[in-house]
C-alpha cells in the first residue's frame, strides 16, 4: 500500500512539474517572439487600394407582370405549375 500512493504522488507531482516547465517555455518563447518583433526594423507595407471593376453593372430591365383575371363564381380551384 505504501508504494502504490508513493508512486501516486510522484507521477503526479511529475506531472505538475511537466506542465509548470512547458507553460514556462511557452511564456518565454512568445516574449523572446514579441521582443524580437519589437526591437527589428519595421518594414511596413502599405496596403495596396482595392481595385476599381472596370465593367460597371448594367441595372436589369424588370420584366412586366402579367395578370389575368379569374371569375371566382366559376373556378373552384386554381393550379399553378412551376417552371
Amino acid at each position: 500500500m505504501n508504494i502504490l500512493l508513493s508512486t501516486f504522488t510522484l507521477d503526479f507531482l511529475h506531472t505538475a512539474g511537466l506542465l509548470i516547465l512547458c507553460f514556462f517555455a511557452v511564456a518565454i518563447g512568445k516574449s523572446l517572439i514579441f521582443l524580437i518583433k519589437m526591437l527589428s526594423p519595421a518594414k511596413r507595407h502599405v496596403a495596396p487600394e482595392p481595385k476599381q471593376n472596370k465593367s460597371v453593372r448594367k441595372p436589369r430591365s424588370k420584366k412586366p407582370i402579367r395578370s389575368i383575371e379569374i371569375d371566382p363564381l366559376e373556378i373552384d380551384r386554381i393550379y399553378v405549375k412551376k417552371s
